[in-house]
């Protein structure tokens, strides 16, 4: 039910047919529904499957965001253990530098074998590079997806993740991840 309230005044002058040159209104509203054809029912029904509709999208959407999660951690960690499988390549590429130039030393090698030994171990040492770049992103990646970074912040640094990545430290990153996986 509704009430209204309306009230008005009206001044006509002289110059009309009665002797009342004022005039005052006052109404009285009331709007009493006896038979609405049964739409609050319909509209309440449609707003609790409204309702459902929205925490089953909501479900949906969570579960999606909890599997990318998990892909992305998956993917970091292997991600990870592909630096480490890298690093172990670059150091064995590095003894084996060293063990030819000792072989060199002795008279035991020639100088092709040493070069060869050399380019090895620094296609193992950009391997690695690669490696930590690949870690870093994947890291990124799963932050993003956490909702600890943001696009923008993405784009801002990747310049600094790639130049951490090779920077004149040896490479190691400068993130909070210190080398280890970030789960």
């Amino acid at each position: 039910p509704t009430v209204g309230v309306r009230a008005g005044y009206a001044n006509y002058g002289t110059n009309r047919y009665d002797n009342f040159p004022d005039e005052w209104m006052i109404g009285l509203d009331v709007r009493v529904p006896l038979f609405d054809g049964l739409r609050s029912r319909e509209a309440a029904g449609a707003a609790s499957n409204g309702e459902q509709m929205a925490r089953i999208e909501y479900k949906l959407a969570l579960d999606r965001k909890r599997r990318r999660v998990e892909e992305e951690a998956a993917h970091l960690r292997a991600r990870v253990e592909g630096e480490r499988l890298a690093q172990r390549v670059a150091a064995n590429a590095r003894r084996r530098l060293e063990l030819s130039e000792l072989r060199l030393q002795a008279a035991r090698a020639s100088l092709g074998e040493v070069l060869d030994a050399q380019v090895r171990y620094r296609q193992a040492s950009l391997a690695v590079a690669d490696a930590r770049l690949e870690r870093l992103r994947a890291w990124a990646v799963l932050a993003r997806e956490l909702g600890r970074l943001s696009r923008a912040a993405l784009s801002a640094a990747a310049p600094s993740a790639q130049a951490a990545a090779t920077g004149p430290d040896g490479g190691r990153c400068r993130c909070s991840c210190r080398g280890r996986a970030t789960d």
